[in-house]
């Protein structure tokens, strides 16, 4: 830098005193250098001493004449005004008498060489009487008499701290371009991560819509057929199949809404410890031949808002993805601390850095590790390395989207060979107060012959939900669209207990349904049903009386439950 921190104002020449000024008055060139107008003895020396100074103090340019120990033996006008002293004030002192501090252990050396006959050249800081630092390009030789004695070096000296200013400035302002020009690069990079996630976000909506509705189907059916006492028991096996398969097709259509932020979610304050606790008991009943052992450090009873399922879920993707980086097993150790961050680690998510109190989360393995070209992809959708057929790529992707949905952070260690760390950070309640972590599962609940009208678009699905119902013991009207659903209403309103309906319908939706049934009959029961991604409505129709709603896919026992719990608050 050019003004350059921590260097005090030079104090004020002192004097040299009159042996070291006599000095160098004394020296053999002193009467050359002189700016008195005093003859000098000859014409011809008058007129070389008179041309000596008229070139020298007409130079641009500083210029100093030394003695070999370094004493000034003469200064132009020029050097003195640059430095803010009279020349008086400097004849008889030495350069380091006015360099800068930084340049001080510089001069031995210099003079040496001058010493050796060469010449030095190059750029010089120099401290002005007040205190302001002075740049030079500067170039120093020695001066020989005829029987090649060394008896001056003189130096010129140029003003370049302008130069060096802009150049400073110059710098400086390249510096903050860019930082800027990075921090758009970071911002274009979060508008495009932004723009592919709604763009996938639509997809997905779509996807699950239609995904949901065949799912209810096909899960509807084999519920209904494995609760039949009709059903032959060489039957349940291959029922089971057709389940589990379509369980999992579920589970991908929800990882894909996690991820994109679209899920139907179901926050509440949980007692992370004792959910953390709960679950790795559970993965290890779920893996005992394994070779792998999981560790936990887990105690408190500090609450976050979060939805319990998708916790559990962040959890079991983290211990897998633990688990397929140590194929021949090993110690997987799971640690819940709260940390105090100061913005020294950034989130790998949204690449903010992390501050402030958090309830953490570490999930560490001793594994292969993730190559560091590898590791901004990890929570990319369908990026994967894992060989064909292991994984889906969606299981980080789905943390990432879950944890941003909790208002948290993922930040991520990995070294090649030596293991990886994911560490999901989720902000405290204000007051630890205990929750409920996992309720028994609840019975079929069974109707007593109670009315329900059920609107719903697609006929296949509309059929199952009669279905169920009808074995659940409700009597079913169906309805294929909301207008219909209203004017069905308007003839049974007498016999109908409860109304049932899908969200995403043609012509009028569920929304739309609500209030046109609401305005007619302000004691109407309605429940809505989505495999869609219900966005910030839910919440809002829940608060204008909606009494629940049914994420689809759902099952005999989750219809059951809601449906009775529905008409038991009339």
């Amino acid at each position: 830098m050019v003004n350059e921190p921590g260097w005090k104002t030079w104090p004020r020449a002192r004097d040299v005193g009159p042996e070291r000024r006599a000095q160098a008055e004394d020296h053999p060139l002193a009467e050359l250098m002189t700016t008195s107008d005093s003859p000098a003895p000859g014409e011809d020396a008058r007129a070389r001493a008179d041309m000596f100074r008229a070139l020298v103090e007409s130079a641009a340019a500083g210029v100093v004449v030394a003695a070999p120990d370094g004493t000034y033996l003469f200064v132009n006008r020029q050097m003195a005004d640059m430095l803010g002293y009279s020349r008086d004030e400097m004849i008889g002192r030495s350069t380091r008498d006015f360099a800068a501090a930084v340049e001080t252990s510089r001069i031995p050396r210099l003079r040496g060489e001058l010493r050796d006959g060469e010449r030095v050249e190059g750029e010089f800081r120099w401290r002005r009487r007040d205190g302001a630092l002075l740049w030079t390009l500067s170039c120093v030789a020695p001066m020989y008499d005829d029987d090649g004695a060394h008896v001056a070096n003189v130096g010129m000296h140029a003003d370049i701290t302008a130069r060096k200013l802009s150049e400073d400035a110059l710098r400086r302002s390249n510096l903050r371009l860019r930082e800027t020009l990075e921090a758009l690069r970071e911002a274009q990079a979060r508008e495009l991560h932004h723009e592919r996630l709604a763009a996938v976000g639509q997809l997905a909506a779509g996807l699950a819509h239609d995904f949901n509705n065949v799912l209810t189907g096909i899960l509807g059916q084999v519920d209904l057929l494995q609760r039949s006492s009709e059903t032959p028991a060489t039957m349940q096996p291959t029922l089971h199949k057709i389940s589990a398969s379509s369980q999992r097709a579920a589970h991908w259509i929800r990882q894909l809404l996690d991820y994109t932020r679209k899920s139907i979610r179901h926050p509440e304050p949980i007692e992370l410890a004792a959910l953390v606790r709960e679950h790795v008991a559970a993965l290890r009943r779920a893996a005992p031949a394994r070779r792998d052992v999981l560790t936990l450090s887990a105690a408190g009873d500090e609450l976050v808002e979060a939805d319990a399922a998708q916790l559990r879920q962040v959890i079991t993707n983290l211990v897998e993805n633990a688990r397929d980086a140590t194929p021949d097993g090993g110690e997987i150790a799971l640690e819940l601390t709260r940390r105090e961050l100061a913005g020294d680690e950034r989130c790998a998510v949204c690449s903010e850095p992390i501050r402030g109190s958090w309830l953490a989360l570490s999930i560490a393995d001793r594994g292969r590790g993730v190559p560091p070209t590898l590791l901004p992809r990890i929570f990319e959708p369908y990026f994967t390395t894992k060989e064909a057929g292991r994984g889906t790529g969606l299981g980080l992707a789905q943390v990432a989207g879950i944890v941003e949905q909790s208002q948290g952070h993922v930040a991520v260690r990995s070294e090649l060979d030596r293991g990886t760390t994911f560490t999901v950070y989720l902000a405290a309640l204000a007051r630890a107060r205990r929750s409920p972590q996992h309720e028994a599962r609840p019975p079929v609940a069974t109707g007593q012959r109670q009315v329900v009208l059920v609107v719903e678009d697609e006929e296949s699905v509309l059929d199952t939900i009669k279905t169920m119902l009808e074995h659940l013991s409700y009597q079913v009207i169906t309805a294929a669209n909301g207008l219909e659903a209203l004017e069905t209403y308007r003839a049974r309103r007498a016999d109908i207990a409860l109304t049932l309906s899908d969200m995403v319908m043609p012509n009028m939706d569920g929304e739309s349904l609500f209030r046109a049934l609401r305005a007619e009959d302000p004691a109407m029961r309605m429940i809505l049903m989505s495999g869609y991604p219900l966005e910030g409505r839910g919440p809002e129709l829940l608060a204008q009386g909606v009494v629940a709603w049914l994420e689809k896919p759902f099952s005999v026992r989750r219809l059951s439950q809601v449906v009775s719990a529905a008409l038991s608050e009339r």
